[in-house]
């Protein structure tokens, strides 16, 4: 049947098929070893298809000619594709071929591969590849000796390249600088040279050249990407991450690139970069651009499914694997599982209904549903079973809601009588080395509990929403004097306890009229083993004799203006003093209230007392490390639940310099902590966006000409401010240390699931 494509407003007949094309296929292959989609194309087979390619011959009766050689494989391509090419205006289009180079980068040459009677230009197909078997093709190589076209020169100058690299790559080097040469070759030249000067490691070379044939074809995305594999391969990554970023970006390109194999490695590399650098939530859109090629690309596709997701990126990875599971039924086991380990039963279930699957498996499969999917339902301990408990929180994140989750990991996995399951909230921000537990983590992480008995949540924002199944607690630090009148809803509704870290958030809680029973104090501990007296030692360069730390976000709650203020009146430019302030979170959750800019500007002006700022992410060594290498520690909050840094500096063996009031009260005594009096003030800020309060939005606000004294006066005593240090690491690890804090949290748990 004819079929006419008409513009819509003019009604005018802007092309017209009156049949489907008459297509040969040309090629030397045996009967039914030809790809089904290329097969599937043509009505009839011719031999000899070099000959048809040299000659451009299309044979007689067919509109036009698909060629395929022994030894090719399909790369890209379907029976639409090729027709739409055989559709175009075009006379003879050219196909992409690959040949063996690099395990993710190959040759790539182009062939005239299909040819219609129409008399029209060459074109490129951008929907359709091979790749051929160099070992088989003698033949071609006879035939291209003599072709003077500029795709045979080129070819012949690949098939070279294994058992005569050098002679390859001259040939490759005179073709890139023949300017008479069309361009799509040309820029392929440049390119296939770049790669084999990767193969053999002639990393100086290869930047020459690309530096070179950039300057030709500015628009060749393929070069920036070679460009950061070099970088990359010398260790220069943020050359290489520009270089791949701009490639990625880049919407233009005057030649053939690697296509599909390039994009997901580039993509993988990426994403990758992005994942070391311990920023997992820019990584996971460059992994699935690369999952959403056909075929998909695996490193990047098990990339994906290695690990545990929270659940907004289970949100949007879980519809695309689906997706790939269908498509590709080879990964359709491994997604199925990732789904059950994420307990997303629904769309496992669709997967399965879906798949064609021999009945023994498919039975199997079904088991394994139905033992999460009861595991998620309201109902008794199976008898014999361990209790489950699941933790909820980020894990693998430089903070110290990350770091208590990770102690709490730790002891909860060491009691036989629970099976922990962890469930990440947030995203993975570790960078280079673990975290001591993080075995602990990544065994927790994989865990799939049988059936809930208790949900632990430590996360920002708290989450008091009912578990599918089982009891609730909710740790809860809280830095303000009231709390929204929604959470003490939910709270009473749904909170079996809530585990507060002080007496301070303990008295904000009961005047918000959480009853006394759901409430329990337990404090957060510190590993002896790495905030300790003894150790490694660690002043940033250029510090002073004495030095104040600050450990925190830089943000007004945590006092950070006062500080500031405080140390310009306390200090000259010219005393023997700095301050040293390890931010953390300001490019993160405090990105928004951050005063590190303001912060680095002071420490620039000459006139301001010496000034370090640390923004760079540290582990929990060499934080300790920091630690240990300053004279006092200085928080004068606002507003804090608990107050990590004060119990971790104390623990180093030095003395704090703290607010008069909230929860340091609970830890710090007169004997090794100085505090700065403060009074109750409302926070001048607007309320979070939870509603409205119960209670009074109060935080403290302390004296800042005292902070400034105090200042001075330890600056003024150093012998008295180690001696208090001492006082204060022999208390706080007698009383903070994980270990001793451990039977309070499982006395809890443990009375939670009797």
């Amino acid at each position: 049947m004819p079929v006419y494509a008409v513009d819509g407003q003019s009604l005018a007949v802007n092309a017209a098929y009156q049949r489907s094309p008459v297509v040969a296929l040309a090629t030397d292959c045996h009967a039914g070893t030809v790809p089904r989609a290329v097969e599937a194309v043509a009505q009839f087979s011719v031999s000899d298809p070099v000959r048809v390619m040299n000659h451009h011959l299309v044979p007689a009766g067919a509109d036009g000619v698909v060629i395929w050689l022994k030894g090719d494989k399909l790369l890209q391509g379907s029976p639409a594709a090729i027709r739409r090419t055989l559709l175009a205006p075009s006379s003879r289009t050219f196909v992409p071929v690959h040949l063996p180079c690099l395990p993710e980068l190959d040759l790539i040459g182009l062939q005239p591969r299909i040819f219609t009677s129409r008399p029209a230009s060459d074109r490129v197909s951008q929907s359709y590849r091979v790749a051929a078997d160099p070992c088989s093709s003698s033949e071609m190589e006879d035939t291209l000796r003599d072709l003077p076209e500029d795709w045979g020169q080129l070819y012949a100058a690949l098939l070279a390249s294994s058992r005569d690299p050098q002679g390859a790559a001259s040939r490759l080097a005179r073709a890139a600088d023949t300017t008479s040469l069309a361009a799509p070759f040309r820029a392929l030249a440049w390119r296939n040279l770049a790669v084999l000067l990767l193969r053999y490691a002639d990393f100086s070379t290869a930047e020459r050249l690309l530096a070179a044939g950039l300057g030709v074809f500015p628009d060749y995305s393929e070069l920036l990407y070679l460009k950061g594999l070099v970088a990359l391969r010398q260790g220069s990554i943020q050359e290489a991450w520009t270089s791949l970023c701009n490639a990625a970006e880049s919407t233009a390109c005057v030649s053939v690139s690697g296509g599909w194999q390039a994009f997901g490695h580039l993509q993988w590399l990426l994403a990758s970069m992005a994942e070391q650098a311990g920023n997992l939530e820019a990584a996971l859109p460059y992994y699935l651009r690369a999952v959403r090629l056909t075929p998909a690309h695996q490193p990047s596709l098990l990339s994906i499914l290695k690990r545990r997701w929270p659940a907004p990126a289970v949100a949007v990875v879980q519809p695309i694997l689906c997706g790939v599971a269908r498509r590709e039924p080879q990964y359709l086991e491994a997604v199925f599982y990732f789904l059950l380990l994420h307990r997303q039963t629904d769309a496992a279930r669709r997967l399965l209904h879906q798949a064609q699957l021999p009945e023994d498996r498919h039975q199997f499969l079904q088991s394994k549903l139905d033992q999460v999917a009861v595991a998620q339902q309201p109902g008794p301990r199976l008898q014999g079973a361990k209790a489950g408990v699941c933790l909820t929180g980020p894990f693998l994140a430089h903070s110290s809601v990350a770091r208590i989750n990770r102690e709490l990991a730790a002891i909860l996995v060491q009691d036989p009588e629970l099976d922990l399951e962890l469930r990440p909230h947030g995203w993975v921000s570790l960078p280079g080395a673990a975290p001591t537990q993080d075995q602990v983590v990544k065994v927790g992480l994989k865990n799939l509990v049988p059936g809930l008995d208790l949900t632990l949540r430590l996360h920002w924002p708290p989450d008091f929403s009912p578990p599918a199944r089982g009891k609730l607690a909710v740790l809860l630090p809280w830095e303000f004097g009231g709390l929204p009148r929604r959470w003490v809803a939910e709270i009473e509704r749904h909170v079996d306890e809530l585990w507060v870290p002080s007496n301070f958030v303990r008295s904000v809680a009961l005047g918000a009229g959480i009853s006394e029973r759901q409430i329990h104090v337990i404090p957060y501990g510190l590993d002896p083993e790495v905030f300790r007296p003894l150790g490694p030692a660690w002043r940033p360069a250029g510090c002073r004799t004495f030095i104040f730390l600050f450990v925190g976000g830089a943000i007004q709650r945590k006092g950070i203006d006062l500080l500031v203020q405080a140390y310009r009146e306390a200090f000259a430019a010219t005393d023997d003093v700095s301050l040293v302030v390890k931010d953390i979170g300001s490019s993160t959750f405090y990105r928004h209230a951050s005063w590190v800019g303001r912060l680095q500007e002071l420490a620039r002006s000459p006139g301001y007392p010496h000034l370090v700022v640390i923004a760079e992410e540290m582990d929990d060594q060499r934080l300790a490390a920091l630690y240990r290498g300053c004279d006092v520690l200085v928080l004068p909050y606002r507003g804090e639940g608990f107050g990590m840094p004060l119990i971790e500096a104390m623990a180093c063996g030095k003395p704090v310099l703290t607010t008069g009031l909230g929860p340091a009260r609970d830890f710090c005594h007169p004997d090794h902590a100085w505090f700065v009096p403060a009074r109750v003030v409302p926070v001048a800020d607007e309320p979070p966006p939870f509603g409205e309060m119960a209670g009074d939005y109060t935080w403290f606000e302390p004296d800042v000409g005292e902070l400034a004294r105090l200042l001075r006066y330890a600056y003024a005593h150093p012998g008295e401010a180690a001696a208090r240090g001492r006082e204060a690491a022999s208390r706080i690890r007698a009383s903070h240390a994980w270990p001793v804090l451990a039977p309070l949290y499982l006395e809890r748990v443990h009375a939670l699931i009797a």
